[in-house]
């Protein structure tokens, strides 16, 4: 027994020296040096919302967590000073560096505690904490205080007391004489100059009438006319461009200052696009190699990130134990290979990209180190046939995409309650949701995807709506199935905040039916396809909202005349008729007129004629004012085109693919433009 007791004391020595090189001691926490400061005001709008909520696990030590916020508050502003003065001193430096480590620890404590992990050293390791905070501020002070930064103090205040705290707002009544030529000039320039960004500098003497000058252009008619997006911005001689921009953008959900931010990327030609959308958008993106590599290698060296590639040995891979974020792309069943013992990951990526996904590979031991997960995106992975209880336990969990084999999403979904994202893709073309769908109240993007990436049709429960809460953070959703016989009314008014929608009418022959998705008064984007059971005849009438944006419609053979319910959307861009959408030899457009849409695409229709009215033939009222696209595809019959067409100065392009029917259309309205002065208009056939 003696010789037992002894082998295990060895083994148990060898596996505390594992621990202790994996797990290194808090003093050398190796955090990320990426936007030190936006994490500690992420942490205390967090630990604001933990302290007042009712999380039993946090009840516990409420006292002491109560003091880390006040002191981290505390600590917060001394990290605003340290920004204002833009020292590089090393001791000030070194002061940053343990402010946003401590930050760092203490989301490592709380998240842990959410999750359950409550030790017996919790409460010591919060007074250790705060201990350390104390040391750092008496610090902290010390510098700031010191003589060769005191200076600097009083002349960040001095400046900042200087500045002006709001800007004039541009007086758009007021009658301006004079600068006629200057005008004139300035709006020619901003009419008739190049697509690209263009900056117009108006330069003078002080009160000479630069600004009456800009007012004069930016409130003119014919620029109001001209420009979609008009914005005035008040910029004073001293500014912060930070506080500009988010002063300007805080009005714009995320997801808009996001795409601002990629879009000036894409100008710095940073980013390439790789798939653009129909107008004004990009659906997928892509980086160049340098520039790729750049970004791999500066994440690994501010411990932002690591990226295993897949020609790396998943067996040599020594993860960090406080990385945070982790991409693996590999063979799938090298993952068994996996060394992963990094417990404060938050984001975790496993790619594959195997042709054979049949197979299901078990990956539960990964669930039980990352319980404190934001990020889980095991898309490209088969989990098997049934959700793993193990994710139940990742309640921290913002983004969840997962792949598993035809079972329907499991009423388990609710514990996920901070779930933002949900990517589910399945085997089945048809799953059903749970009733604890509607627990998930802080849920945005919701999508159903099979395995060839394409949208399979979702059943909301919908047998107790007058007791189920609003999912009034959905923003996206892919794909509903409704079903009009139901009250769909009632069902939708479940969503009240949705932006983007793609939907499936499942209709009976011989019925009557109106949709009515008026109360979507925030929708955005729309894409309908249209299931018929027993035939295709059958009576449809649509109530679309007036917020729409985009509108696609599929396979519901409608009649032309039906064109009227959208015609008029007064904020519909693009417009998309695919797949027998629309039926019938003749399209006459009459009252409807199209008056925003940018994009047109007819795809797959049966239709000879294409044709206007000849009763709204003044300027006014012409059709399609402001097209800059049209796309015609697979339209075999297609033999005539709108002539008003050639009358259009916004039309760029039209082209054009298996309509050999419509080419002497086509060059009446070519020859048209040319006549109109219209040179640029150009027509692709293929």
């Amino acid at each position: 027994m003696d010789i037992v007791c002894s082998e295990l004391l060895k083994i148990i020595k060898l596996i505390d020296a594992v621990i202790t090189e994996k797990c290194p001691e808090s003093s050398s926490f190796n955090f990320p040096k990426t936007n030190g400061l936006g994490f500690v005001d992420s942490l205390l709008e967090k630990m604001m919302d933990v302290t007042s909520s009712e999380a039993g696990s946090i009840a516990l030590i409420d006292h002491p967590i109560q003091k880390v916020l006040e002191e981290l508050d505390c600590l917060r502003s001394l990290l605003r000073k340290i920004v204002e003065l833009h020292n590089e001193d090393e001791d000030v430096q070194a002061i940053w560096n343990r402010i946003v480590g401590v930050a760092y620890r203490i989301e490592f404590l709380i998240d842990s505690l959410i999750t359950g992990n409550i030790l017996d050293s919790s409460s010591m390791s919060i007074h250790s904490i705060l201990e350390e905070m104390n040391i750092i501020k008496a610090a902290a002070w010390k510098i700031c205080d010191s003589e060769r930064l005191g200076g600097k103090v009083k002349e960040v205040t001095k400046r900042f007391n200087h500045m002006p705290q709001e800007g004039s707002k541009p007086i758009v009544n007021d009658v301006v004489v004079g600068f006629e030529d200057e005008t004139a000039s300035i709006i020619n320039q901003l009419r008739n100059g190049s697509l690209q960004v263009k900056i117009v500098s108006i330069v003078g003497m002080p009160g000479c009438g630069k600004t009456t000058l800009a007012r004069k252009v930016y409130n003119d008619s014919s620029v109001k006319s001209h420009f979609y997006e008009r914005a005035w911005c008040t910029v004073s001689q001293i500014y912060d461009k930070r506080n500009l921009i988010v002063q300007k953008t805080q009005l714009k959900r995320s997801e808009d200052v996001a795409n601002d931010y990629l879009m000036e990327l894409i100008s710095r030609s940073l980013v390439t696009v790789s798939k653009p959308r129909s107008i004004d958008g990009v659906k997928a993106c892509r980086i160049h190699d340098l520039l790729y590599e750049f970004c791999v290698t500066k994440a690994k060296e501010e411990n932002f990130s690591r990226l295993v590639r897949r020609d790396d040995k998943l067996s040599d891979i020594n993860v960090p134990f406080y990385l945070r974020r982790l991409c693996i792309d590999s063979k799938v069943e090298h993952f068994d290979n996996l060394r992963l013992f990094s417990p404060a990951i938050r984001s975790l990526l496993l790619f594959s990209h195997d042709e054979d996904r049949r197979s299901s590979f078990d990956l539960r031991f990964i669930f039980h180190i990352i319980k404190l997960a934001k990020v889980l995106d095991l898309s490209q992975i088969n989990l098997g046939s049934t959700f793993p209880r193990e994710l139940e336990l990742l309640v921290h969990l913002r983004y969840l995409a997962i792949l598993v084999n035809g079972r329907p999403v499991p009423a388990s979904i609710s514990y996920l309650t901070n779930l933002e994202t949900l990517i589910w893709r399945n085997s089945s073309d048809h799953v059903s949701l749970p009733d604890t769908i509607w627990n998930l109240k802080k849920l945005r993007h919701l999508e159903l995807i099979d395995e060839a990436d394409k949208n399979y049709h979702v059943r909301f429960p919908d047998n107790n709506l007058d007791n189920s809460s609003q999912l009034c953070d959905l923003d996206i959703l892919s794909c509903l199935s409704l079903n009009p016989r139901k009250n769909i009314n009632k069902l939708l008014r479940k969503f009240p905040n949705i932006r983007k929608l793609r939907s499936s009418l499942n209709l009976d022959q011989g019925c009557e039916y109106h949709v009515a998705m008026d109360c979507l008064s925030h929708l955005e984007s729309l894409s309908l396809s249209c299931v018929v059971y027993g035939g295709d005849r059958y009576q449809l009438d649509f109530q679309f909202p007036l917020t729409i944006k985009k509108l696609t419609l599929s396979y519901f053979r409608l009649p032309w005349s039906k064109m009227v319910a959208i015609g008029n959307l007064p904020n519909l861009e693009v417009l998309k008729l695919l797949d027998r959408s629309f039926e019938g030899e003749l399209w006459e457009m009459e009252v409807e007129k199209f008056p925003k849409v940018k994009f047109l695409k007819l795809d797959y229709l049966y239709i000879v004629k294409w044709t206007a009215s000849s009763e709204y033939e003044y300027e006014d009222q012409y059709y399609f004012p402001r097209l800059q696209k049209l796309v015609l595809e697979s339209c075999d019959a297609l033999q005539e085109i709108p002539s008003c067409l050639g009358n259009s100065s916004t039309l760029e392009i039209i082209e054009v693919s298996k309509c050999p029917n419509c080419t002497s259309s086509l060059e009446e309205i070519q020859e048209e433009q040319r006549s109109n002065g219209y040179t640029d208009l150009k027509i692709l056939i293929s």
